[in-house]
């Protein structure tokens, strides 16, 4: 299996790849299975749209808290074990689209 990924903002990219041509939308990522034939392409994904309509309830806000979680003790390592998964910008610290779980 193989992936073609491109995150430029604003130009599609014409790319040759394994002998073939690859025409690649902005901000997308290509699967190809078999390393040829694009099967399935982010970019391309629709998203289901609706209209909210905040009503009031009556209801009230019991409570709510929220956590920051220390990953400075990630950072030294580029490999660590955990159980579960954990969050991607967290554990990148946003300086890469790639974060990979193996089982």
């Amino acid at each position: 299996m193989c992936s073609l990924s491109y995150y430029h903002m604003k130009y599609p990219a014409k790319v040759a790849y394994n002998g073939l041509h690859y025409d690649l939308p902005t901000w997308s990522i290509n699967i190809l299975p078999d390393c040829r034939h694009v099967a399935f392409n982010f970019a391309m994904v629709g998203v289901m749209t609706s209209n909210v309509q905040m009503l009031p309830t009556g209801t009230r806000l019991m409570w709510w808290e929220t956590y920051k979680e220390d990953m400075n003790s990630h950072v030294d390592s580029s490999r660590m074990m955990t159980r579960g998964l954990l969050e991607h910008i967290n554990v990148t610290g946003d300086t890469s689209h790639y974060l990979w779980y193996m089982t």
